[in-house]
């Protein structure tokens, strides 16, 4: 929902929280094979949601980090693009990206990795400070350190406590 529409239907929110009265009620049965009979409060209603719509517009808007567009070369495809102006360069039709990377980036444990020539080096699976060359030769951390390698972070599993 856009912030124009998020603000349009706080204003619709809040008259009707500000004109009802709080004591009228409105019963209805569900689901409609006889299920029970819920009753709901409008003025409640319409100011609980002005207030989570209140809170969310005083967030900032979050920015894109990507866009799809259509792929004229794929047929019903689509592609990737990190900006705004290359994917109207491909096509009118584009849809923004958006992501919560901290949220999730604090759902996991993240470990260490190295890299030595664009290959990877990934830690043991329970030994602490070590490390596992390809072919399966293992070497402490400090080593890859001194040696110069390029340290990143990644959560490629969970580690046993």
């Amino acid at each position: 929902m856009s912030r124009e529409a998020m603000q349009m239907a706080l204003e619709a929110l809040e008259l009707l929280a500000k004109y009802e009265n709080p004591s009228t009620k409105i019963q209805v049965r569900k689901p409609k094979d006889g299920g029970p009979i819920v009753t709901m409060y409008p003025h409640k209603v319409a100011t609980e949601a002005a207030a989570l719509l209140r809170e969310r517009l005083a967030q900032p808007e979050q920015e894109p980090v990507a866009w799809i567009s259509d792929s004229p070369t794929k047929g019903n495809g689509k592609q990737l693009h990190w900006t705004k102006a290359e994917a109207w360069r491909w096509s009118s039709n584009i849809t923004p990206l958006y992501t919560a990377i901290e949220a999730k980036m604090q759902e996991h444990d993240w470990v260490n990795v190295y890299y030595a020539h664009e290959i990877m080096i990934v830690p043991h699976y329970s030994k602490k400070k070590t490390f596992v060359l390809p072919g399966g030769r293992e070497v402490k951390e400090q080593t890859l350190i001194d040696k110069g390698y390029k340290p990143a972070v990644s959560y490629l599993w969970p580690r046993p406590v």
